[in-house]
């Protein structure tokens, strides 16, 4: 591995077949974790701070197994980042498990 990089992670145990979300990013960049996502199942988003403005980059796992209470909290977190008027840009990644939204159309 590159020792050029830093990570942020949720995933508790790499062993195991449950999911998470992991991040890696170059140490020479000003990173925070973004607390909104603390609530987030296996999903973590950081800050990132640039010239130009702040950026936050999230990784998302949406297991299908969640129930209503952590669905809501994931979507809870996404709007949280998505309104903070603090990012002047905001990346959603990673893996929705949406397998009838029509990706093209919306």
């Amino acid at each position: 591995h590159d020792r050029d990089f830093n990570i942020d992670s949720n995933v508790v145990d790499i062993y195991s077949e449950g999911g998470g979300a992991i991040i890696y990013y170059k140490d020479y960049l000003n990173v925070e974790l973004e607390k909104a996502f603390e609530n987030a199942p296996d999903s973590l988003a950081i800050d990132v701070q640039l010239q130009s403005g702040s950026i936050c980059i999230a990784c998302i796992y949406r297991s299908m197994s969640l129930n209503d209470k952590q669905n809501e909290a994931l979507l809870s977190s996404i709007e949280n980042i998505c309104d903070d008027p603090n990012f002047s840009e905001v990346l959603l990644l990673g893996d929705f498990n949406l397998p009838d939204v029509s990706w093209s159309t919306g």
